[in-house]
């Protein structure tokens, strides 16, 4: 990998990712300061930021400015969301959350999946495809 001068642009997904961690770092420590009490842990807030770092990368057009500000706009206003109750972008199908109480409705409505499952599978009227 080359060496960036000041002023240069980063040419790779991996050059950007090295050269905004210090942001991304900054704005995990200023979120954490003020919304500690309601994340479950730094680890996943960081890991979050990550994400949607990838996130903000994938979506971003040059020519309507910087990627740091770009950037710093999409993880302010995401992480905002989520904690908000909102799920990340494109997870859809696999949510996941970086909030305390957060999790403990996703394990509810597991365990209720997981209950009205059992209950089809037991009613089911074909042997094979019922579960002991």
């Amino acid at each position: 990998m080359k060496k960036e001068g000041r002023g240069s642009t980063p040419s790779s997904f991996e050059e950007y990712f090295e050269k905004y961690q210090p942001l991304l770092k900054k704005i995990c420590k200023d979120f954490w300061e003020r919304y500690c009490y309601r994340i479950d842990s730094w680890n996943d807030l960081y890991q979050t930021i990550q994400y949607l770092f990838i996130y903000a990368y994938n979506i971003w057009q040059p020519e309507k400015g910087s990627f740091e500000a770009h950037l710093e706009r999409v993880l302010k206003y995401k992480l905002k969301s989520m904690l908000s109750g909102e799920y990340a972008p494109w997870s859809r199908c696999s949510p996941f959350t970086f909030l305390k109480d957060r999790r403990i409705q996703l394990y509810l409505v597991e365990e209720e999946f997981i209950e009205q499952s059992l209950y089809n599978c037991q009613n089911m009227k074909d042997p094979e495809l019922v579960v002991n």
